[in-house]
C-alpha cells in the first residue's frame, strides 16, 4: 500500500503561526500519488503567492 499525500493550504490570520484565517475557504490543491508529484503541485501554486506572507501551502501525509 503506497503512501498518498494532499496538497493544501490559503490565507494565514497570523504569517508566524499556522491558524488559516477562514478554514472553511482552505484550498485543497490536490491528491497525489507520489511525494514528488505533490511537490510539483506544491511548488506551483506557493510559486503564485511568493509575495504574500499570508499564504501558505503545504504537503502531508494522508493515513
Amino acid at each position: 500500500m503506497s503512501t498518498l499525500y494532499v496538497v493544501y493550504g490559503g490565507e494565514l490570520a497570523d504569517p508566524n503561526a499556522d491558524h488559516f484565517a477562514s478554514p472553511e475557504k482552505v484550498e485543497v490543491v490536490g491528491i497525489f500519488a507520489s511525494y514528488d508529484d505533490a511537490r510539483d503541485a506544491w511548488k506551483r501554486v506557493s510559486f503564485h503567492t511568493i509575495d504574500s506572507a499570508f499564504v501558505r501551502y503545504k504537503i502531508a501525509p494522508l493515513p
